[in-house]
């Protein structure tokens, strides 16, 4: 259908334009075309590579002391004319904009203006062929393909933001090693396993496959902290009481999405409790504010999902990690 339209359009085309498109390939009309470009390449208005706007502007203050004579215009209107069958024969974007700036010249100083006209209209129809026949052949590719990988190819293409947020409960876990003193400053190096449940909430925008995330979380007062010495019978303390804040950013990729996501950041925490010194034993640091890199991992089914994260505490004396549940909404 887009061939016979094509036609046509040849057959309303002046006719030398006729003549030269029955009587010549491709390679004759190129041929023809580098002759007429050699005869002009003097010329000041010959810019192949100038696009139709600022050539238009270009000639119009050009034409003010440069003038052209007829067998000037006649051949840029042949010219025009070879082109606007070449673009129809190649689709190339280099004759379709030599042939309306050919065109132009010869509309500009009024030399067969209708026929220069008709140039660029037969151009502009082209134009609208070639989009339709676009257009069907991607309906064509897109109806071969299974409805699956239409879905998935259109996703693609599409940049979408969703923004997402959860509560989320998890097991936490880590140890410590601390200082003690006694009256003669005397030092007994102490260690702290903290075991407990961290409940918050995140955030996450989510761009893609790419996940900007955001999480805070409060343990306590179900969290407790076991310390002893290295030596039994030092110091022995078991299920202090303590609380504190995890709070941190990261950035998340999705394996598979929306089931399988790895994610990387950075955690700040805060711990605090008292150690509950006795007799003439001091242990030093109540409060504790530290900084974490870590790694996790998250399976998802619905809006449930369950994760996994692993991290290295700078001030702590093993790493972290933590085993739970989220719900997002």
């Amino acid at each position: 259908m887009v061939l016979k339209r094509l036609m046509i359009l040849f057959l309303l085309v002046s006719f030398s334009s006729q003549a030269l498109a029955q009587k010549n390939g491709v390679k004759k009309l190129s041929i023809l075309r580098s002759k007429m470009i050699k005869g002009l390449r003097k010329s000041p208005y010959l810019k192949p590579k100038m696009n139709y706007t600022a050539y238009k502007n270009y000639t119009r203050k050009l034409a003010r002391t440069r003038k052209l004579n007829r067998r000037q215009l006649e051949t840029f209107l042949k010219l025009a004319q070879v082109d606007m069958v070449l673009y129809a024969r190649t689709q190339s974007k280099l004759y379709r904009q030599e042939g309306l700036n050919s065109s132009y010249v010869a509309e500009l100083y009024r030399y067969k203006s209708r026929q220069a006209q008709s140039v660029r209209a037969k151009i502009v129809q082209i134009d609208r062929l070639l989009t339709k026949k676009k257009a069907r052949k991607q309906k064509v590719a897109k109806k071969r393909l299974p409805p699956k990988k239409i879905a998935k190819k259109e996703k693609k293409k599409k940049l979408v933001l969703k923004r997402k947020f959860s509560l989320y409960s998890t097991f936490i876990s880590w140890q410590e090693d601390r200082l003690a003193k006694d009256q003669t400053g005397a030092e007994f190096l102490l260690y702290a396993q903290l075991r407990g449940y961290c409940t918050g909430i995140a955030y996450d925008f989510v761009f893609n496959n790419f996940h900007m995330t955001s999480h805070a979380c409060f343990f306590g007062p179900l969290s407790t902290i076991d310390i002893s010495g290295e030596q039994s019978g030092v110091y022995d303390k078991s299920d202090i009481a303590t609380m504190g804040i995890m709070t941190g950013a990261g950035v998340s990729f999705d394996i598979k999405p929306e089931q399988f996501i790895v994610t990387t950041g950075m955690d700040l925490i805060y711990r605090s409790n008292d150690w509950e010194n006795s007799g003439d034993l001091d242990v030093d640091g109540d409060t504790l504010i530290t900084l974490g890199l870590y790694g996790q991992t998250e399976i998802s089914r619905g809006p449930y999902a369950f994760d996994f994260k692993l991290g290295y505490g700078l001030a702590f004396l093993s790493a972290y990690w933590q085993f739970g549940i989220k719900y997002y909404f």
